[in-house]
């Protein structure tokens, strides 16, 4: 197993990225053509890519269906719709409800979605984005859920969650080489451990002080971005 396999899934979103904002341009044209609102726009295209997802699945196969970026961004869209559906809108306060259901459906999901197979490589992950989507929607009203994620432990964890999620892959294979006689639950609690470590480290010693320095005009940083682009790309 190498050590950044997990490191595809931000290729997707570099791609979204780069050519949702050109999407949007064009899905604008469109909502004047049709004089509608986008929300009703970018739902409509979320939902293809959704439908589409077990449609891949089942012409060009699993791993089609896992790793590629077209089955794969209704997850992304689902967030968009989110954004657009909640952007100026007076929220119901019985939205709450949507969060803790949607916290049930997420855990289920982890737990009961096998590694390898299932579910995940069929077309259901667009069920996973709109369960996700449906967990921040319902965080936006007062509620129980909210009251809990809001907790120190929770933001603390939020804001470090971008290292977890980058260290955490190579955290765990480098542990499973070592075949450490710790047991399985050692082993597992001695992986998070050092990832939150490596993440916290990371947070405050890179990213942090990336996100808040002072050279970091626009026209700056795009130069920087479209230069670094070409790189990897002809690097790649």
């Amino acid at each position: 197993t190498t050590l950044f396999r997990s490191y595809w899934s931000l290729a997707i979103e570099e791609q979204f990225y780069w050519i949702w904002p050109l999407v949007f341009l064009g899905l604008m044209v469109v909502v004047r053509r049709l004089r509608t609102r986008p929300v009703v726009v970018i739902g409509g295209l979320t939902v293809l890519a959704a439908v589409a997802a077990p449609l891949i699945a089942a012409v060009w196969g699993p791993d089609v269906a896992y790793w590629a970026t077209p089955a794969r961004i209704s997850e992304i869209l689902f967030g968009a719709l989110a954004a657009a559906w909640v952007m100026g809108r007076d929220l119901s306060p019985r939205l709450q409800w949507l969060a803790p259901g949607a916290l049930v459906a997420l855990g289920a999901a982890c737990v009961l979605f096998p590694v390898s197979g299932g579910p995940a490589y069929h077309g259901a992950l667009p069920l996973v984005g709109l369960a996700s989507a449906a967990l921040i929607v319902g965080l936006q009203a007062d509620g129980p859920a909210k009251q809990v994620l809001g907790t120190r432990p929770f933001v603390g964890l939020g804001k470090i969650s971008y290292g977890v999620y980058l260290y955490h892959w190579p955290v765990f294979v480098l542990l499973d080489r070592q075949g450490w006689a710790v047991g399985r639950w050692g082993l597992l609690a001695l992986k998070l451990a050092i990832t939150l470590a490596v993440a916290m480290v990371s947070y405050f010693a890179l990213e942090k002080p990336i996100r808040t320095a002072n050279w970091l005009v626009p026209r700056r940083t795009l130069v920087v971005a479209l230069g670094a682009t070409a790189v990897m790309a002809l690097v790649v």
